[in-house]
């Protein structure tokens, strides 16, 4: 990868699929839906929807300095190493705001289900329903319940889906302004950007 891509055909897609589907170490089984919230997922976005043609890409957005800010401040196992220098994570996140837009481009309509985040924050229920709906997903209660789910959580944000939705992550990098001079150097004209 990525220059087997070019000699793909069918097989070897499919191969791709039911190899991800069975080493998931955080799925006990293989299930009828997964989640993968890896942040680098973004970069294989025309792989993952050759191999899983049925599934939606979820995109949540979210201010960029924000979202920098948290990466920066997230302590990953492994694979992030952009994260750690904030000229860089500002260049990084610069090269997946061209991407998605490619991405939003060339990916059939409707394939990518924006999710801006404050507005996830500000009208929980309508934006899930908005989801759910997209999915083509029932309804349930406990997805604005979901911080009392007793599943396996293995990701840098195992913390965080045990609590309810919060507010207070939202503009958290206005305390930090000054620290972050690099990554708003890096970023450019991102670094005032509003989420939609």
């Amino acid at each position: 990868y990525p220059d087997g891509l070019i000699r793909r055909d069918d097989a070897s897609i499919a191969a791709v699929a039911e190899a991800y589907v069975t080493s998931r170490p955080d799925v006990p089984e293989p299930a009828r839906y997964q989640t993968d919230k890896m942040p680098s997922n973004f970069e294989r976005l025309g792989l993952i929807a050759e191999a899983f043609p049925d599934a939606t890409i979820i995109h949540l957005q979210r201010h960029p300095l924000d979202s920098c800010l948290s990466c920066f401040t997230t302590l990953f196992e492994s694979g992030q190493r952009f994260s750690y220098d904030l000229t860089e994570l500002g260049r990084y996140y610069r090269r997946y705001a061209a991407l998605m837009a490619f991405w939003q481009g060339v990916l059939p309509p409707g394939r990518i289900f924006n999710l801006p985040y404050e507005a996830l924050v500000d009208s929980p229920e309508t934006v899930v329903r908005q989801l759910l709906d997209h999915c083509g997903l029932d309804w349930a209660e406990a997805c604005l319940n979901f911080q009392a789910s007793k599943r396996s959580v293995q990701t840098a944000s195992a913390t965080q889906v045990r609590k309810p939705l919060y507010r207070s992550s939202m503009g958290r990098w206005r305390r930090f302004e000054g620290e972050l001079a690099p990554l708003i150097q890096a970023l450019g004209d991102l670094a005032r950007t509003e989420v939609d």
